[in-house]
């Protein structure tokens, strides 16, 4: 997967850390260190969220690509914000569809009480999705309904997945960011 690089462990230089400790190397050991242990911290926490994300059984994954997806949103959105919700049935022009995921966020940014945004995400698989122009018609059809409830739809191709999955992730964090300030707007205009 061509994504962002990993940076090499920072070095940590005193001049910067902490300049009234310069060439003090129990300070630069400190701070190696410390950095260390956070970015292993880090990791295993990640690794939790990804086991508690991928076995939930809140909504099956629906395919390697959406499993995929869901890897890179929990790497990169912040889990005291946003989730995703699987497999969301929504009734529009009498017609119900399911979407791929839906983005929830918790308005607190403490990580509790998730309330759903309307901001959809899609993985297309092209021998799936896009086989026939009737599928095509369906889909752009199905998206204009949900788009007129307000939903934002936004759809991914496999190949645009696995080519740069934390762009296709960020995607979704500025529509969630732009969903949630919309919301935060209506609730201080509503006095609440």
């Amino acid at each position: 997967m061509a994504s962002e690089s990993v940076q090499d462990p920072i070095a940590v230089d005193n001049d910067v850390l902490a300049p009234q400790f310069a060439g003090v190397d129990i300070v630069r050991q400190a701070g190696e260190q410390a950095i260390s242990y956070a970015a292993e911290k880090a990791s295993r926490e990640l690794f939790w969220r990804m086991a508690w994300g991928l076995t939930n059984k809140a909504g099956k994954l629906g395919s390697p690509a959406e499993a995929v997806f869901m890897i890179w949103f929990l790497a990169e959105a912040d889990p005291h914000h946003y989730e995703l919700q699987r497999q969301v049935s929504v009734e529009a022009d009498g017609s119900r569809y399911r979407f791929d995921f839906v983005v929830s966020w918790s308005p607190r940014g403490n990580g509790m009480c998730f309330e759903p945004l309307k901001v959809a995400v899609e993985i297309d698989g092209h021998a799936f999705h896009e086989k026939t122009l009737d599928q095509v018609t369906k889909r752009n059809k199905r998206d204009r309904a949900l788009q007129g409830l307000g939903y934002v739809v936004l759809h991914f191709s496999f190949s645009e997945l696995m080519r740069d999955p934390v762009q296709c992730v960020r995607e979704v964090i500025t529509a969630a960011d732009a969903e949630s300030c919309r919301l935060v707007d209506e609730m201080i205009a509503k006095g609440r």
